[in-house]
């Protein structure tokens, strides 16, 4: 078991988050963000402009909602 102190600590911005929701080239992000060795940090404001930016139609053309609630999850 690894405890949280000993886990690395990763916060994404909104960039990463599009990019990884889109599904571009950051497929193996989702090998990080299962990992235990890992905490992911995100704040309010972070949601906030991702849910922002998603609902675009210019980015909405190229996901899901599906997707999107998976990546939020």
């Amino acid at each position: 078991m690894v405890h949280i102190a000993d886990k690395t600590r990763i916060a994404f911005d909104t960039n990463i988050w599009i990019s990884f929701t889109i599904g571009k080239r950051l497929e193996t992000l989702k090998d990080v963000l299962l990992c235990d060795r890992f905490r992911i940090y995100i704040c309010p404001q972070i949601i906030e402009e991702y849910l922002l930016v998603v609902s675009r139609p210019e980015i909405r053309k190229y996901i899901t909602l599906q997707r999107i609630s998976d990546t939020i999850e």
